[in-house]
Order: structure tokens, then C-alpha cells, then sequence
């Protein structure tokens, strides 16, 4: 998992305090302020990954509802006030490990030989 930078020493290129409406928390803890409650989730998505080079399909964003639940936001076109997400709410960042598999393949001339697959 990538750390964000804590918001008291902010990355260069990565939002600081006063750029969203947001919280965003990464499972370590640090956190930086993002989005717009008029952005979507996919807005969202793609401000990380510029900013922190994670790829929108490694993402996973949850928010906490007062009763306790989360809630993943997994419907990429709402916006992020449509889930009840309300201005200095805070969206949990989760990283999904990339995805691979190793197997042996045909080499064509009678070796065998391993291919590892590797999605993002």
C-alpha cells in the first residue's frame, strides 16, 4: 500500500488542506483533503491516480455512515454527495494488491515454459 502524505507536510502534486471537501484516509492512517461533494467517484478516482500513481481499478473507496456501515463507492458516474457524503466527511482509500498468476505455457517446440500474468 502507497502512503499518502500526512496533511501537515504535503506532497508536491498531491492536494493540501484547503483543496477539497473531503478527507481522504489511506489504511495507514495519513490522510489529504480532496474532491468536491459535486465530483463524482470516478473524479475521485482518477485525482488519485494522478496523484498518487494507483490506478483507478486497484482503488477501493468506503465511507462510514453515522449508524456505523460502510458503504463502498463502487457506482462510478454519482457523485460523492449522493452517497451522503457531506463537506470534512472522510473516504477511506483501500489498495488492491495487483492481481497474478503464474503458469506453464507451450513454448511451441516442445518446452514448456512459464508465463506470469499480471493485471493491474
Amino acid at each position: 500500500t502507497r502512503s499518502l502524505q500526512s496533511e501537515d507536510t504535503p506532497k508536491p502534486g498531491w492536494p493540501s488542506a484547503s483543496d477539497g471537501d473531503i478527507q481522504l484516509k489511506s489504511q495507514d492512517g495519513t490522510a489529504a483533503r480532496v474532491g468536491r461533494l459535486t465530483s463524482t467517484v470516478s473524479d475521485l478516482k482518477e485525482q488519485v491516480n494522478k496523484s498518487l500513481r494507483i490506478v483507478e481499478q486497484r482503488q477501493r473507496l468506503f465511507y462510514r455512515k453515522a449508524q456505523g456501515s460502510d458503504i463502498e463507492l463502487d457506482e462510478d458516474w454519482r457523485t460523492l454527495g449522493s452517497y451522503g457524503i457531506k463537506q470534512g466527511d472522510t473516504v477511506m482509500l483501500v489498495v488492491r494488491e495487483p492481481w497474478q498468476r503464474t503458469e506453464p505455457a507451450e513454448a511451441g517446440d516442445g518446452q514448456t515454459t512459464t508465463v506470469r500474468l499480471t493485471l493491474p
